[in-house]
């Protein structure tokens, strides 16, 4: 027999392991904010034959009724809720998950897709009238068909019915795969629901398993559907890392062994950019997440060794403009955040080199500048060997930040703060000086934040101060 023990997860949740292979799941008494619970307990105690024949008639709604937006149906006047057969399809899926006896393995699978492949059907878009307000356009985007099916799913008893399917084939990899995906759909606009369930538990679940964490398909999933319920999943290619993130699911990860299975999991797939980027928009999201306990946060992600886990990322995947923004993000909420230690382990780390690396890749993207420029002088102040790999190999690209960016007058004080401080010794301002020699108009670049950005007035003073550097070394 396993010998089976409770560990934390988080401050609300605990979870079950196994002494064998280290495999976690959340408790199975955990409860789920559904207003029908109770009748999905109910639907369970029909017999095995019943939803078997049941599980025939749904693969065939599945296929007749997949072309069908409609979920809902309202009658004139009324505010009643009618399903339509594609709605009655995904009620009976999420009920059919919750059988006693529990469903074969392959049976679940297939209701797992089928589930998976109703959710994720693309919503249809009402015609953009020129006579429609705005307020209805909001509505129709809210209570589209895609999220009332996910809301249907959810009241139908879905989640709990999927937890117990990853607890009773926590070996299968396609299972958990599905599942995962599931939970990442449904999350992603029911967050609440996710938490209420502690989905994120489940999903780090599948991480820590000594099997699934070596799948390289199975953790971009999990990854994906983790950053989705955290509410930090954005469009990459806009480059914007941080939005609006949901703070109990995020605590649910912060709290428990989240951190370091994500570090595990960053080590193991290192050359898989998807994993890495979703890995640490989680971590950048928990750093800044307000509910936490700010010393808390600074103890779990201060660790030497996540640090060098994150250089030796952005070291691996240079070309990538992404994985150096985000990166370079979270390198920047450490050393304006973090303690003092933690600034000199991001310089021991070569940290300094990896964020110039990001501000060379992303020349015209104002946030990866204005953070470079202000994680390089919270690391300058802090150790004097950062400011000799900052003069040497950063002078021009702050100069070239400012040149790219002359209305940005945040940017254009930060560079200006860490050159004048890159300034104060001979065997440092001499780069600065090489750089302005090689390209003059990189002395305009100086004279219009010192004349155009008056809201900063220690801007002038700061000029002044580099530009004095430059003259005593010319004499020189």
């Amino acid at each position: 027999m396993v010998d089976v023990k409770t560990v934390p997860l988080s401050r609300s949740s605990s979870v079950r392991m196994s002494t064998n292979d280290s495999k976690c799941f959340p408790d199975e008494n955990l409860s789920v904010a559904s207003g029908s619970a109770s009748a999905a307990s109910a639907s369970n105690q029909t017999p095995r034959t019943h939803n078997n024949q049941q599980s025939l008639q749904q693969s065939s709604s599945m296929s007749q009724y997949s072309g069908i937006s409609g979920i809902t149906d309202y009658s004139a006047g009324g505010t009643a809720r009618k399903l339509s057969p594609l709605g009655i399809v995904v009620k009976k899926c999420s009920r059919e998950l919750q059988a006693v006896p529990p469903l074969s393995e392959k049976r679940s699978l297939l209701i797992l897709q089928s589930l998976l492949n109703v959710l994720e059907t693309k919503s249809s878009v009402m015609p953009d009238h020129p006579l429609m307000s705005q307020a209805d356009k909001d509505a129709a985007s809210v209570l589209s068909h895609r999220k009332q099916s996910k809301l249907i799913a959810i009241d139908s008893g879905a989640l709990p019915a999927i937890t117990s399917v990853m607890k009773t084939y926590k070996d299968s990899a396609k299972l958990q795969s599905k599942a995962v995906l599931l939970l990442g759909t449904l999350g992603e606009d029911y967050p609440e629901q996710l938490a209420n369930s502690h989905g994120a538990g489940y999903i780090l679940a599948v991480l820590c398993h000594s099997k699934h964490c070596k799948s390289e398909s199975l953790c971009y999933d999990a990854c994906s559907s983790l950053a989705k319920i955290c509410g930090c999943e954005d469009d990459f290619d806009e480059l914007c890392p941080l939005s609006l993130p949901n703070q109990r699911n995020l605590s649910q990860v912060a709290h428990g062994d989240g951190i370091k299975t994500l570090q595990k999991v960053m080590k193991i797939h290192l050359k898989h950019h998807g994993i890495q980027q979703r890995a640490i928009q989680i971590l950048c999201s928990i750093a800044t997440n307000e509910e936490d306990d700010e010393k808390y946060l600074q103890q779990i992600l201060e660790d030497p060794d996540l640090i060098e886990t994150l250089v030796a990322v952005m070291n691996k995947h240079k070309k990538l403009k992404t994985v150096q923004h985000i990166g370079n993000t979270l390198i920047y909420l450490l050393a304006t955040k973090g303690s003092q230690r933690t600034k000199s382990s991001l310089v021991w780390s070569h940290a300094v080199s990896a964020v110039l690396k990001a501000m060379s890749m992303n020349t015209l993207v104002p946030t990866v500048q204005l953070e470079a420029c202000e994680a390089l002088y919270a690391m300058a102040m802090e150790r004097p060997e950062a400011r000799s790999t900052i003069s040497e190999e950063g002078s021009v690209l702050i100069l070239d930040a400012m040149k790219a960016h002359p209305n940005h007058s945040p940017i254009q004080h930060s560079a200006c703060q860490l050159l004048a401080i890159l300034c104060e010794h001979p065997t440092t301002s001499k780069y600065i000086a090489s750089a302005i020699d090689k390209q003059p108009n990189y002395r305009s670049v100086l004279s219009w934040a010192q004349a155009g950005h008056k809201e900063h007035s220690d801007c002038t003073i700061l000029v002044s101060k580099i530009l004095n550097a430059y003259d005593n070394h010319t004499q020189d």
